[in-house]
């Protein structure tokens, strides 16, 4: 004998319109993931190998309309639960060619000559990094100080070509204060061709900047680049598909003030990078025009 709705409310003790409250929004939700289900299996009838985030793009506008609200945590465990979580290889572009014939300069500033960096502007390190839409990739050029941790100047754009890595440079020197003996910044990169071309070495050097550079296939040795791009990535969601790449552009700035303003690094003492490099800064005015 089945149970009545009246036994079953009184043994668990609570009223009948909880419990029919309850039971329709349990046959809401399984109504909703019923509803999800089949517009990811008719998205991937046309795009079989789609990921998970851009499946939900595409289908978001649907879910909308039919009201349902449903997150990217809830939408991948809805797609794991069924069998329809895509592992797919993603492709990485390369943002380094160091196969050309411009001028390789020393190492100055990692590995055996391993330079004790104590003020800002002291050592800069650059770097290029990826950013995916669905429009395709774009390229984010950064310049980040050293001893702050602070990102000093960046550029994005849909070119990996040199000019975003010259742009990025001359937004960070206009944070330098006037009045640094010649050589006092080393400028660190990889071997990349942006970062070896003429226009962009001779641009260093005309501003009185050391040029120093890492060994081709060690990223240990322009590994604090790399930590920032990952921050970026994995702390501020700069590794997100970007709908479009206007919405990419448009969210850069905020992740790189967050970045500076907001985050405490282990290696400033749990401070930001902003605070130390105004500190940084002070203490360099004061020693510059001591009388």
């Amino acid at each position: 004998m089945v149970p009545s709705v009246s036994l079953l409310s009184g043994h668990w003790g609570v009223s009948r319109q909880a419990f029919y409250a309850h039971e329709h929004r349990v046959a809401k939700r399984e109504m909703e993931v019923d509803l999800i289900l089949e517009l990811v299996r008719e998205s991937k009838r046309l795009l079989p190998n789609c990921g998970g985030r851009k499946t939900l793009y595409l289908i978001e506008p649907q879910l909308e309309k039919m009201g349902i609200a449903c997150g990217k945590d809830r939408f991948f465990q809805i797609l794991g639960e069924n069998g329809l979580l895509v592992r797919q290889k993603h492709f990485k572009p390369h943002t380094t060619d160091s196969r050309h014939g411009f001028r390789i300069y020393p190492n100055l500033l990692t590995g055996e000559n391993k330079k004790i960096v104590q003020r800002p502007f002291e050592a800069i390190v650059v770097d290029i990094t990826y950013i995916d839409t669905l429009n395709g990739f774009l390229y984010l050029a950064l310049v980040t100080d050293v001893f702050s941790r602070k990102i000093l100047g960046y550029d994005i754009s849909d070119s990996l070509e040199l000019m975003g890595c010259l742009r990025a440079i001359k937004m960070a020197l206009q944070l330098r204060p006037k009045g640094l003996p010649k050589g006092f910044t080393i400028h660190h990169s990889d071997r990349g061709s942006q970062y070896c071309s003429n226009l962009y070495t001779e641009f260093l050097i005309q501003n009185h900047i050391q040029i120093s550079m890492a060994e081709t296939g060690n990223c240990y040795q322009n590994a604090l680049a790399e930590r920032v791009n990952g921050i970026l990535k994995m702390e501020f969601e700069m590794a997100s598909v970007f709908p479009s790449k206007s919405l990419a552009i448009q969210a850069t700035p905020k992740a790189i003030h967050d970045y500076n303003y907001l985050r405490p690094h282990l290696n400033l003492n749990y401070n930001n990078p902003q605070t130390v490099f105004e500190n940084g800064i002070q203490n360099i005015n004061k020693q510059l025009f001591v009388p």
